[in-house]
């Protein structure tokens, strides 16, 4: 083989593979923690309300992602009423999801598993 043709077939290959590994995008950092939708208990007070139950329907920081339940039980039972779970890396990131999902919304981002034990650590209420 000569070796004008050996270059053109080296060439090609390597164009191949980097042309292959191009078509793979990168990753964008680490995916939030999302449980399958289940019932959250929402037995117990906090300081300032009854918890009520809770079931987190996903993606994050999409408006209307989770609904409550008048239930206190672990059933998810009565009319469902749409709330908002945000992920980010601090509070203030969160309170902007918070915001970008209820434009009027003016409280404090809690952490959901201070709440609801079955809620990951990356889930906050609105």
């Amino acid at each position: 083989m000569s070796t004008i043709r050996r270059f053109w077939m080296v060439s090609a290959a390597a164009a191949a593979v980097l042309a292959a590994a191009g078509c793979v995008p990168p990753p964008e950092g680490p995916e939030p923690t999302v449980p399958q939708p289940a019932c959250w208990d929402g037995n117990g007070y906090s300081s300032v309300f009854l918890l009520q139950d809770l079931i987190y329907l996903g993606p994050a920081n999409t408006a209307g992602n989770a609904r409550w339940y008048p239930s206190t039980d672990g059933t998810c039972t009565g009319t469902a009423y749409p709330f908002n779970l945000a992920t980010g890396g601090t509070v203030n990131e969160v309170r902007e999801a918070c915001v970008a999902m209820t434009p009027n919304y003016r409280g404090t981002p809690e952490p959901a598993d201070e709440f609801y034990a079955a809620a990951p650590g990356d889930l906050w209420l609105c």
